[in-house]
């Protein structure tokens, strides 16, 4: 469950995964959910959904040295490496000038 804000994004450069929403062919469901049958999901909020298809997008995986990827970070000299920071809202950096 996420708070308000703090959402994650689908992002499809060539806008290729919008096409079956767009015709109608697919469609995404948000909620909670409750079980699967044999036809597909029931929602916590009652809404059974039809589906031959279950993806699970539960997270994310991210580059080890988060946020800074493969560039070459420095802090007065010392190399940037992720597991010697703490990270608040994927901007704040401990011990790094912000």
């Amino acid at each position: 469950k996420y708070k308000l804000w703090e959402q994650r994004l689908c992002a499809s450069p060539d806008g290729d995964f919008f096409v079956p929403l767009r015709e109608g062919k697919a469609s995404i469901v948000t909620g909670h959910i409750k079980s699967f049958d044999e036809t597909g999901i029931l929602m916590e909020s009652g809404e059974h959904v039809d589906c031959e298809i279950v993806a699970a997008a539960t997270g994310l995986n991210l580059h080890a040295n988060a946020p800074m990827a493969d560039i070459q970070v420095t802090v007065d000299g010392k190399p940037y490496v992720a597991s010697e920071h703490r990270i608040f809202r994927d901007c704040m950096l401990s011990d790094v000038p912000n």
